[in-house]
């Protein structure tokens, strides 16, 4: 107590002029600390700012690297099934190029920035972070409708060109179980339907399996199927054509004459055979030779060159029932 009325004493003794010093001063100070926290405050005020738009970026930025990458999964899928002339990936691919020229911004390295440069800072973070809005969407949408016009073109092509073939070859089978039913025992070659099997069996498992992924083909796959399946055509139709052609050369061979057989025979001169037949045929070489056997009704023998048994004798004409007799030269058919 002693010691506060010590105080109030000695400044109840001041001068008043240094009691308007002192006043003056601690005004200052006050003021001076009331400035110095009203600056503390609003710049803490623009530094959270910042950092809640830099935040929001980054959220947005993270979700662009993501839609970046299923991106370019779709720019692959795109490569591969585009079919040609269609476009189908144009929009999408020229969204892709502008997200991929998106670099992240990175937080500010300055120790000290000023108020007025982080609001100004928020605020650039606050119209990219729009942006990358935008661009996301745009990617997003672009992406699907890529994937749709992929698969809507797929089904036109697998439509105009795998379809016909799918058609072709399921007739062919039908076709061709009935020629090798109907070939069975009848070629001149039974190799020809050996392979027309294993062709037709192929043909089979590649007739199933386009069947199987008929409607979720993509146009890759798709093309690739149809140029499988127009070769296994191919390798069929040409193995059926094989086993027709053996066909027609067993039934050509069927329906050819057969061809009367050769006989050797010796004409008997009368002292050997009275009226008998010889084994020979109709032509005769010198007496004793061999003749070769005719069809009925053969011309006599030559007769250059010697006798033929006295010229007179019996010679088989071809038939079982008429003999050929001969006197002299005069030749005449008669019943053996």
């Amino acid at each position: 107590m002693n010691s506060l009325k010590q105080i109030k004493q000695k400044i109840s003794n001041t001068p008043r002029t240094l009691k308007v010093i002192l006043a003056g001063v601690v005004a200052v100070v006050v003021a001076l600390c009331a400035v110095v926290g009203y600056w503390q405050i609003t710049k803490s005020q623009a530094r959270s700012a910042y950092y809640t738009a830099y935040d929001a970026y980054a959220q947005e930025f993270a979700l662009l690297e993501r839609a970046r990458k299923d991106a370019r999964a779709q720019k692959a899928e795109c490569e591969v099934n585009a079919v040609p002339d269609r476009n189908d990936c144009r929009d999408f691919l020229r969204v892709l190029e502008q997200a991929e020229n998106i670099k992240q911004i990175a937080e500010i390295d300055d120790d000290d920035p000023t108020k007025a440069e982080l609001y100004t800072i928020a605020a650039d973070l606050g119209s990219d972070t729009q942006q990358l809005q935008g661009l996301n969407m745009q990617l997003a949408q672009t992406s699907a409708a890529a994937r749709k016009n992929l698969v809507a073109s797929s089904k036109i092509w697998r439509d105009a060109n795998l379809k016909p073939w799918l058609d072709w070859s399921k007739n062919l089978v039908v076709s061709s179980h009935q020629l090798l039913a109907r070939s069975d025992g009848h070629v001149s070659d039974p190799q020809t339907r050996v392979v027309l099997a294993e062709q037709v069996t192929k043909l089979e498992t590649g007739v199933k399996n386009a069947e199987e992924k008929y409607e979720t083909l993509m146009y890759a796959d798709a093309k690739t199927l149809h140029e499988s399946l127009s070769q296994l055509y191919q390798g069929t139709e040409a193995a059926a054509t094989a086993v027709q052609a053996s066909m027609a050369a067993f039934e050509s061979a069927q329906a050819r004459p057969t061809p009367v057989s050769s006989k050797t025979t010796t004409a008997k001169s009368p002292a050997s055979s009275r009226g008998g037949k010889s084994a020979g045929g109709s032509g005769s070489s010198a007496g004793g030779a061999t003749t070769q056997s005719g069809s009925a009704g053969a011309g006599a023998p030559s007769t250059g060159g010697g006798s033929t048994g006295g010229q007179n004798g019996w010679v088989e004409t071809g038939s079982s029932d008429i003999c050929g007799v001969g006197s002299g030269e005069s030749w005449h058919e008669v019943p053996c």
